[in-house]
């Protein structure tokens, strides 16, 4: 069908092809909400492009498929139709690491990622996961790997710490390419909270936590009607992660159904900024 349209354009049309060497969009403008997010990472895509510089724009494609009838095409012709974002890159697979304090829907965060159940969630106040457990999905020509991780602060003893960290580091060697931090939005940032992310820079991930960081506001159902108020009148140690991920931050809800779809392409989008901003330090 969307060759079909795309063969009715007529010759004049021929110029124009050439120039955006084969690459478009379908768009299904009844869709706006999935509409705003896939232009939000255009648009992120090409500043991060920009940022490079004219002689270092790649000579691959960018592949974005969303849910619907949206897709975007390279010159290849061929395209995805897995309902989530790709993108084509001749460099390694992405690593995300998903860390926080137990109780703060990590597991859900990353089986959103993955889409699929791959990651036991606990229910109450029952801790499932008491080591790392890695998960991948395959977003396009891309593979995704997802690192699922227990509250380090739950772990008894020095050496069983630094073990799970270098089991962290093995599962998304060489490293991660974001670290996404789970933090409740329905219950104040409390001093144990800071405990557990000031463990993890003690024990050597101080320095990728300040370059590849970003914070996830999870049970995004329950935030308060002035939640960007509070942030703002949060104490100093939220203020201090926050800084560390550069004020980067998302809310996830575990009980969107089509909206997972468009906080996935957000986070790849915030993902495609941490990794260009990372080629420059």
């Amino acid at each position: 069908m969307q060759e079909d349209i795309l063969g009715k354009l007529g010759p004049e049309f021929e110029e124009v092809w050439k120039d955006v060497n084969q690459r478009y969009v379908f768009f299904d403008e009844k869709d706006a909400e999935l509409g705003k997010h896939i232009v939000q990472f255009m648009v992120g895509i090409m500043e991060s492009l920009s940022s490079l510089g004219a002689t270092a724009m790649p000579s691959h494609d960018v592949t974005m498929n969303a849910i619907g009838t949206t897709s975007i095409h390279g010159h290849s012709g061929h395209s995805t139709r897995d309902g989530f974002l790709a993108v084509q890159s001749p460099r390694k697979d992405l690593s995300i690491l998903v860390i926080g304090k137990a109780g703060t829907g990590k597991s859900s965060l990353a089986n959103a990622i993955l889409r699929k159940p791959e990651f036991e969630v606990a229910v109450g106040m029952t801790i499932k996961t008491n080591t790392a457990v890695k998960g991948s999905v395959c977003l396009g020509d891309r593979n995704v790997k997802v690192v699922d991780t227990p509250d380090i602060t739950n772990l008894s003893g020095e050496i069983s710490k630094q073990d799970e960290i270098r089991k962290w580091i093995d599962l998304t060697s060489p490293s991660p390419d974001v670290i996404v931090l789970a933090i409740r939005c329905d219950s104040k940032y409390t001093p144990e909270d800071f405990a557990m992310y000031q463990e993890l820079q003690r024990l050597g991930l101080k320095s990728v936590l300040e370059q590849k960081l970003l914070v996830v506001f999870t049970f995004g159902d329950q935030r308060q009607p002035d939640f960007e108020g509070d942030i703002r009148r949060a104490g100093s140690n939220l203020h201090a992660v926050m800084k560390d991920a550069g004020k980067r931050r998302l809310i996830y809800n575990d009980k969107w159904t089509s909206e997972k779809a468009a906080f996935v392409i957000e986070l790849l989008h915030m993902v495609s900024s941490i990794q260009t901003q990372s080629r420059h330090l």
